[in-house]
């Protein structure tokens, strides 16, 4: 038998295992709590449904961060049998499920735009901007750039 120190052991040997402690972390969520919030400058308690997070579904199962709980899906992607398989998919829908509520949240005003961007970005690879490779064959040199400027502020051509 190998053994691999650095890494702990498997906290979970079965995906059915892990799946009611999934459950029981969206329903505290949906259950909500009391809150403390600010209304001009008035506080009031008001209970909130609290949004799934990624760091907090990690800290459900027992794990240290969100990356540990990605690793733990990851370590399973290329192997076929039934478990590997069940963990990716309880994993995978969870997530979907992180991902999901982030964006209705949002497009209902409960959640700020900008941290749902954020998370969104940072978790499950959305993009706030978009880039563009530009490939330009050929060159001019800047003395040519500087030559042809002068020329049209000579020329009263100022670019128009």
């Amino acid at each position: 038998m190998a053994s691999n120190p650095p890494h702990r052991p498997p906290k979970y040997s079965d995906p059915a295992d892990m799946a009611p402690v999934i459950d029981a972390y969206f329903a505290k969520c949906d259950a909500g709590r009391e809150v403390i919030v600010k209304k001009g400058k008035d506080l009031i308690a008001t209970h909130q449904r609290m949004p799934y997070t990624w760091p907090g579904l990690a800290l459900a199962l027992g794990f240290a961060d969100r990356h540990s709980l990605w690793a733990y899906c990851n370590e399973n992607k290329h192997k076929d049998d039934i478990t590997a398989q069940g963990f990716r998919h309880i994993i995978t829908r969870a997530k979907t499920a992180v991902e999901n509520q982030t964006i209705e949240g949002s497009m209902l005003g409960e959640y700020e735009g900008r941290i749902s961007a954020l998370t969104l970005s940072a978790n499950h690879g959305y993009a706030t901007k978009t880039e563009s490779k530009v490939d330009i064959k050929g060159s001019v040199s800047l003395e040519e750039r500087l030559l042809r400027a002068e020329k049209e502020e000579g020329d009263g051509n100022h670019g128009t």
